[in-house]
């Protein structure tokens, strides 16, 4: 039975993926690199820190001057996105039927807890884990399992919202549930290992119930 829902935090709760993928590619063209579609993937659900070798390798750019000025662009910008109001929606009404809800993210927790703040979100969280709560990131399970173990709560009890294969696989080899919301930026990628693709987190509700239902 599923008794916890963990979400990721850009491109499911906050259409923040775009702000991700734009401050990086924004800093490379402030460092005067003519950037290609095919760098969007390379950063697409990773910490900065996961993907600055491959611009480094790519470019022959400074990492430390990249990772400076996108830490100044993105923040500027990701108080600028707006949030998922499916995902916003349903997270709610699933608190209120009784499951634990968790955040579990790439990004640091500092910018995550600040980010929560201006969109009056933090109550909206039993459990947060961020960057800086694990020695591995995603596509490790770690973040994954350190959420369960918080709330309690064996893998086999938690759905997870994703919205990359990075994600995806974390969620997977921690041995969970995985349902992907698709947007402009994955709507082409391959999640064949995913539970449930939507495009709209409402449908979260039946899935759930179904599943419930299933096990009685």
């Amino acid at each position: 039975m599923i008794k916890a829902i963990l979400c990721d935090r850009d491109g499911v709760l906050i259409n923040s993926e775009i702000v991700n993928i734009g401050a990086s590619l924004q800093s490379l063209a402030d460092m005067e690199v003519q950037t290609e579609k095919a760098d969007e993937m390379i950063v697409m659900g990773k910490h900065p820190k996961d993907y600055v070798a491959d611009f480094v390798e790519k470019y022959h750019i400074d990492g430390e001057e990249f990772l400076m000025r996108r830490k100044v662009i993105y923040r500027k910008m990701l108080f600028e996105a707006n949030l998922f109001s499916d995902t916003v929606a349903i997270l709610h009404e699933l608190k209120k039927r009784g499951l634990y809800t968790g955040l579990v993210t790439s990004a640091n927790r500092d910018i995550t807890h600040d980010i929560l703040d201006h969109f009056s979100l933090r109550s909206l969280f039993d459990i947060i884990v961020t960057f800086d709560d694990c020695k591995k990131r995603k596509p490790h399970p770690e973040p994954y399992l350190k959420g369960a173990e918080l709330l309690h709560v064996t893998p086999a009890e938690c759905l997870v919202f994703e919205d990359s294969q990075i994600g995806l696989r974390a969620a997977k080899d921690a041995g969970m549930m995985c349902v992907i919301r698709i947007n402009e930026k994955n709507k082409s990628l391959n999640f064949h290992e995913a539970d449930l693709v939507l495009h709209d987190l409402h449908e979260v509700g039946n899935f759930i119930k179904k599943l419930c239902e299933e096990e009685k």
